[in-house]
């Protein structure tokens, strides 16, 4: 990417945020004259600056994403793929992911070790590390770089990604321990906080966080508010565009077996297609009577 095409995108994106250059030079601690040369192309931005720039845009719902910085973007993509990991906590990917992101990670950066100590906690918790202590070194972690937030605090505050995970995690902990009023105060507070967030990121985390309500809802059988909180998130599952992407690959698929007389693989799409339009058209009406 050369830099004239950096410095035009740079501009855009802080021109549709409603910045001046003073204020985003503001926001991420450099000099006004470094934003301007790096949009005037003089010059592309140290890795620590261009995150700090990435951060700013995210909150408006804008990404570096048409920009390749393979460097950055390996690292950025190493910092998704080891949530996903945390998230998902299988061992074997988790150990892989970690050691990826340990390779490109700057040991000298708050954030970085927050990724790599909670991947690590993650770990241990399932090899044997009590939820008491996990829960302790949790919140020891996010107090690396703030004050964990009041459960008050949550309308107002700007969590990145890792603390979002780390918050989620303390929650999920309460409610292992028994604590349920607590962790579905946590995850109000992240429902409450992702519902005002414009990434796609954030929303999506919003669909994991009211799945975990409402299955702590369930368990207190609390029916009518967990059928409230599944409402919001068939209704973005069913309208997310990856499930219009899986069935358009499945109808050409069918067309593909069709035309080489696969007859058994035919019916297999064909009869899977047909349950889930008909799945889809009832929790459609089923959700919609919920409302």
């Amino acid at each position: 990417m050369v830099k004239k095409t950096f410095g035009k995108i740079l501009a855009l994106f802080r021109k549709k945020s409603g910045m001046t250059q003073q204020q985003l030079a503001a926001e991420v601690n450099c000099a006004v004259s470094t934003v301007s040369r790096l949009e005037n192309g003089q010059e592309m931005p140290r890795r620590e600056i261009f995150e700090k720039f990435n951060k700013v845009f995210e909150r408006f719902g804008l990404t570096y994403e048409e920009i390749i910085m393979e460097e950055i973007f390996e690292f950025e993509r190493a910092k998704e793929e080891l949530l996903l990991a945390i998230q998902e906590g299988r061992e074997e990917e988790l150990e892989r992911k970690l050691f990826r992101f340990k390779e490109l990670m700057d040991e000298d950066d708050t954030e970085h070790t927050q990724y790599f100590i909670l991947a690590d906690l993650v770990y241990m918790r399932k090899n044997g590390m009590s939820v008491e202590e996990f829960l302790d070194r949790i919140i020891a972690l996010f107090e690396m770089k703030r004050k964990l937030p009041e459960l008050s605090e949550f309308g107002e505050i700007e969590l990145s990604k890792v603390e979002d995970m780390m918050i989620y995690i303390i929650s999920l902990s309460h409610h292992e321990m028994g604590n349920d009023e607590i962790a579905m105060a946590y995850l109000q507070g992240l429902m409450k906080n992702s519902f005002k967030s414009k990434t796609e990121y954030m929303r999506t985390r919003c669909k994991r966080e009211s799945t975990s309500f409402a299955e702590i809802l369930k368990k207190n059988k609390e029916y009518e508010k967990a059928e409230k909180c599944m409402s919001y998130v068939m209704e973005k599952i069913l309208n997310h565009s990856d499930s219009r992407i899986m069935f358009d690959a499945l109808l050409i698929q069918l067309e593909i077996f069709r035309e080489k007389h696969n007859k058994k693989g035919a019916k297999r799409i064909n009869d899977f297609l047909t349950a889930s339009d008909q799945l889809v058209n009832y929790l459609y009406m089923y959700y919609e009577g919920v409302r």
